[in-house]
């Protein structure tokens, strides 16, 4: 699955992206790896919360950790600008 968190204002942002928006099982937890930085960020319980810079975008791919499941069989999810109405929070 792809995340992508967009970060439109002029200041950097927290966004907290949940895991059960995806369609991702409660209590699952996501192997992730930032895909323009080339790394991995480890595993994460039910969501992640990252800085974003302003008018930047963080791309990640999640996975189930090694050995395990979790995610349905929705397919990829973007989360794309987060307008306030949005189930994300942006703080």
């Amino acid at each position: 699955m792809a995340i992508a968190l967009l970060n439109r204002a002029d200041q950097e942002t927290t966004i907290v992206a949940n895991w059960k928006e995806f369609g991702v099982l409660t209590g699952a937890s996501l192997a992730l790896r930032d895909l323009w930085e080339h790394k991995s960020l480890g595993t994460f319980k039910e969501s992640i919360s990252m800085k974003v810079g302003p008018h930047a975008t963080v791309l990640l791919r999640a996975t189930p950790p090694t050995g395990t499941t979790g995610m349905s069989q929705k397919g990829d999810a973007i989360l794309g600008s987060l307008p306030p109405s949005a189930d994300a929070k942006v703080r």
